[in-house]
């Protein structure tokens, strides 16, 4: 984060507990703006006046990712002014259970937070980051990745951590190709 300083602006989903929450308040420390984009719009209220504190703009986003709709407001938000130096993309879900004891429903909604909504926001992004020549995504993925027992969790987080990590890899090798070359 040594090049982020103060005055960029950083989106965190999943921000109003947890992980999410420690990520707004860090990033606000350190004078950074913060889009905050969580389903609870109270709680979104309640961390965006502690984050002013901190002499930043935080801005509530109230969206659940699994609903295309207010995916695609957040992916908007994403393109817009003021430019988002950093995703921190860190919402997630889990139905848990053995496979076959989870409803199918319950597990494409999964899908949906946890691998198609973080693919969606890393590219929207990305797009404008590579644009500028700055800028970064923090993809945020559960442990529960590495345990068998969670069947139904460990099916959405490991394609979204195999997924992530193979697309942004070679994006990776492009823009420091083309930036040696250019």
């Amino acid at each position: 984060m040594a090049q982020l300083e103060r005055g960029r602006t950083a989106l965190v989903t999943g921000a109003s507990a947890g992980i999410g929450r420690a990520f707004a308040q860090a990033l606000a420390r350190r004078g950074l703006d913060v889009v905050l984009v969580a389903r609870d719009k109270g709680r979104l209220e309640a961390l965006a006046a502690e984050l002013a504190g901190h002499g930043v703009r935080a801005e509530v986003l109230a969206a659940d990712l699994a609903q295309p709709a207010e995916l695609q407001r957040v992916e908007e938000r994403l393109r817009a002014e003021p430019a988002i130096d950093l995703l921190v993309n860190n919402a997630g879900i889990a139905a848990t259970g053995a496979f076959l004891d989870v409803p199918v429903a319950a597990a494409e909604l999964q899908l949906r937070v946890n691998a198609i909504a973080p693919t969606r926001l890393a590219h929207a992004a990305l797009t404008g980051m590579r644009a500028r020549r700055r800028g970064g995504v923090i993809q945020v993925s559960s442990l529960a990745t590495f345990t068998p027992s969670l069947a139904s969790i460990v099916a959405s987080e490991a394609q979204r951590s195999r997924m992530w990590w193979r697309s942004f890899t070679r994006w990776r090798k492009k823009t420091r190709a083309s930036a040696s070359h250019g």
